[in-house]
């Protein structure tokens, strides 16, 4: 099946250079005939015109003469004087000279009309050497090349010989010759191309293609072949590394992720597939870095350091991270507010504020666990409010007519000494006597104290 593969990609190669080498050989032959045709009129109207005509001198047709001889000078007469064309066909380069030779003539004895006559049609027959000299070397060279194309190489270089006889510097002649002498080892990688291709070896059939249309840059159905190829194996490189890279991500080693994403970039720069890879990798990426924010944060709670998870947690907008930002600025505020209980100590002795303390301790404790800075605080005002609620003793003496309130708490009554007990706290005693004002007096207790209160302000 390859063999008939090869054999049909070198007909349809041959075919198509058959008939374009068909049809410029018609094309040739026609433009011959026809020029033949007319250099033969011009030759008749020349020949009359020389029997009809006599000299006459006119400076225009001089001056006409002068100027056809240079032009003839510049396009025709290098071409009489190859050795090349001279070798295909000095006979009728001669005719030519002969032919030049006769116009100068004329020019120089007066007859400037014969003269403009004779040159032109040496000019004419130079044009029409020149194209059956190049159709005689295309029409060897098509069929040594046409040759060549069905892998008959003697014929080939046998034509090829031929057209190098007629033309041998020409560009098309010298690369068939070379095609020609890279042949022997064009056949031995066509050899070699078939066993790669049996064993499906896409590496080896590349670098044989690659051999093979670098020495002969006519075979473009194999440059096709390796152009194909070329991309299959590109395909298969994106895709290795494509997988390698999606691998490396599941793994978490995004250097070689990264790494594989570079290298298939390199190949295909815009596929939907190194896309995906690229944000696989930014996805793992984040993942990484809220990772190790998370465990930075975590390290920070263990400490105690709620500062540095505060710092940490600012920027970021991830959810988790937010939240241990909002529980830090709760801690704050708790930090805070305690801290302004411990400030003024002395407000525990209201029973007030002493019950909001306590209040504050217990729905709080839990977070104890969580800032050590904020455990010793609670624990301080623990023992703050635990003081403020031991009882001090309150020495009272009077003059045992006066009758003795605490108010807000209860009655003392008459007495010239009592001693009560009280939590600490600010206390109102009121003393009341008939026929006497009544009198108050502020008490702060913090620790046994004695305090006297009489009535003696009387009545007016």
């Amino acid at each position: 099946m390859l063999d008939q593969q090869i054999e049909w990609a070198k007909t349809l190669r041959y075919v198509r250079l058959r008939n374009r080498a068909v049809v410029v050989a018609i094309l040739l032959v026609v433009i011959f005939l026809v020029y033949r045709e007319f250099d033969a009129i011009v030759s008749t109207t020349v020949v009359s015109s020389k029997l009809e005509l006599q000299p006459i001198n006119s400076e225009a047709e001089r001056k006409q003469f002068q100027q056809m001889l240079v032009m003839f000078e510049q396009e025709s007469t290098p071409l009489l004087k190859r050795a090349d064309f001279l070798r295909w066909n000095k006979g009728e380069a001669d005719v030519v000279n002969a032919v030049k030779k006769e116009a100068l003539a004329l020019f120089a004895s007066g007859a400037y009309t014969q003269a403009i006559a004779t040159l032109d049609k040496a000019r004419h027959q130079v044009a029409r050497l020149d194209k059956e000299w190049q159709l005689a070397y295309d029409k060897k060279l098509v069929l040594a090349q046409i040759a060549y194309d069905k892998e008959d190489i003697k014929s080939s270089t046998f034509y090829l010989n031929q057209a190098l006889a007629i033309k041998p510097e020409d560009a098309g002649a010298i690369l068939l010759q070379q095609q020609l002498a890279a042949y022997p080892r064009i056949a031995e990688w066509l050899q070699q191309l078939k066993v790669a291709k049996a064993g499906n070896n896409l590496h080896e059939q590349a670098n044989i293609l690659n051999d093979i249309v670098t020495a002969d840059k006519t075979r473009v159905m194999l440059a096709d072949e390796l152009k194909n190829i070329k991309k299959q194996l590109s395909d298969s490189v994106f895709s290795q590394y494509i997988a390698q890279g999606l691998e490396a991500v599941d793994n978490k080693r995004l250097d070689v992720a990264v790494a594989s994403y570079k290298k298939a970039k390199t190949i295909y720069s815009q596929r939907t597939e190194l896309k995906v890879l690229q944000k696989k990798i930014t996805q793992a990426r984040q993942a990484e870095r809220l990772e190790a924010t998370l465990t930075k944060i975590d390290q920070s709670i263990q400490a105690g350091d709620w500062s540095t998870v505060a710092t940490i947690a600012q920027s970021s907008k991830d959810p988790a991270v937010q939240a241990y930002r909002d529980e830090a600025n709760d801690i704050f505020k708790l930090q805070q507010q305690a801290n302004d209980y411990l400030s003024s100590p002395e407000k525990l002795l209201d029973i007030g504020v002493r019950q909001k303390v306590k209040n504050f301790i217990k729905e709080n404790i839990k977070t104890t666990l969580k800032s050590p800075v904020f455990s010793e605080q609670i624990n301080r005002l623990s023992e703050l409010v635990e003081k403020a609620q031991v009882k001090q003793a309150l020495h009272i003496t009077s003059d045992g007519k006066t009758d003795i309130w605490v108010l807000g708490v209860g009655h003392v009554g008459k007495i010239t000494e009592k001693e009560v007990v009280l939590l600490p706290g600010g206390y109102t005693l009121e003393g009341r006597c008939k026929g006497y004002h009544h009198k108050q007096i502020q008490v702060s207790l913090s620790a046994r104290q004695t305090v006297r209160l009489v009535c003696d302000e009387r009545i007016r």
